[in-house]
């Protein structure tokens, strides 16, 4: 694509170039794609880009296009100029990328120490081999819906949960709550591991400042429904809604 762009450009002439996203490539790849782009030989003449975003999609389609406009003073001024619709991206000078180290984590969010409450264990134990057992039946249903890995991503939580069960802070609830959250947010992935994560965090912050186990799972309820309606209501509906 760079190839057939650069035969049509005019030398020593300054070019803002559009990335755009056809509906389906997931943002990391735009990322990658637009990093392969701007890495290019091709890049030397490109002042300005626009994107990657989806500014003009088939929704679904899995894709993308470049395109150049060659830029004088008044397209610069004009691509540049604020307008209300904020499904338009603004250009961005074409820089370098600064990479930055990873933080180090702070030493207060270490985990609390594994302690012992048998019951809890025995609650624990109870849920995730249960989970565990069904997860063939768990990915058969899923699959007449989705993609068929409902009960295999639930699995994988409950047998991570079972395999730290000694180091877990089976004594203290808001803490308990916590690492749960954290666990299932890490080795599950996807959408359920996100709001699993979600439910299980805010119930512990709830514990904390409660002490009540009832409204801490209530708490934690709400916040997760709430995050998925949000993900569903205002997220990939105004995308498409947007979409000129």
């Amino acid at each position: 694509m760079t190839e057939r762009l650069s035969a049509a450009m005019q030398a020593d002439a300054r070019y803002c170039l559009l990335i755009n996203n056809l509906g389906a490539v997931p943002p990391v790849e735009m990322t990658l794609i637009a990093h392969a782009v701007l890495s290019s030989p091709f890049a030397k003449s490109i002042a300005l880009t626009i994107g990657p975003a989806p500014l003009m999609t088939a929704l679904n389609m899995n894709g993308f296009s470049l395109s150049l406009i060659r830029l004088d003073a008044a397209r610069e001024e004009a691509l540049g100029f604020p307008v209300a619709p904020h499904a338009w991206v603004p250009p961005v000078i074409v820089h370098d990328v600064a990479i930055l180290p990873v933080p180090a984590v702070p030493a207060g969010s270490q985990r609390a120490p594994a302690s012992q409450d048998a019951v809890v264990e025995k609650v624990l134990t109870t849920v995730c081999e249960r989970l565990i057992s069904i997860e063939a039946e768990l990915n058969r249903l899923d699959a007449k819906a989705g993609d068929g890995d409902t009960g295999s991503t639930v699995a994988t939580g409950a047998r991570s949960l079972l395999a730290q069960k000694d180091r877990l802070p089976l004594a203290d609830p808001a803490a308990l709550l916590a690492v749960v959250g954290d666990t299932l947010g890490t080795v599950m992935g996807g959408s359920s591991g996100v709001l699993l994560s979600i439910f299980f965090t805010a119930a512990g912050k709830a514990q904390a400042e409660k002490g009540d186990m009832a409204a801490a799972l209530l708490s934690g309820l709400e916040r997760m429904t709430f995050t998925a309606a949000q993900s569903r209501a205002i997220g990939p509906w105004s995308m498409r809604w947007n979409r000129p």
